[in-house]
């Protein structure tokens, strides 16, 4: 299986592609995870079944300062912006503090019913 270089889907897919179809994987919870002691990996992370329901580190965890300034959504057959959230440019890094919630993590959006019948979505 062939994929594109440089995004996390290759990455995903190439490490799905690579195992041996007569090794049966491992399934690990959520809850196995959060319980570690050691550093969770990319391999436990794909190890798991689905979504997380929580995050499975702190943002303190951070600890090279990556920090997402901008992100959009947009429909890519009409070429327009669904959403857009973008950080101040003259907003200061600030890293996070063992006080602090997850409350900066989440985006939520309110789409109209018909952003389900849209054929292509991009997200940047």
């Amino acid at each position: 299986m062939s994929s594109k270089k440089g995004g996390i889907g290759g990455f995903l897919k190439a490490k799905k592609s690579g195992s041996s179809s007569n090794n049966k994987k491992k399934v690990v919870k959520e809850s196995d995870l959060l319980a570690k002691e050691t550093p969770i990996t990319p391999e436990d992370v794909l190890a798991l079944a689905g979504p997380t329901e929580e995050y499975l580190c702190k943002t303190t965890a951070n600890t090279f300062g990556i920090e997402f300034v901008a992100f959009s959504l947009r429909d890519l057959d009409k070429n327009a912006t669904l959403a857009e959230l973008k950080k101040p440019e003259d907003a200061p890094y600030e890293p996070p503090t063992e006080q602090d919630d997850d409350s900066g993590r989440f985006v939520q959006y309110d789409f109209t019913e018909a952003f389900l019948n849209l054929k292509t979505v991009g997200m940047t």
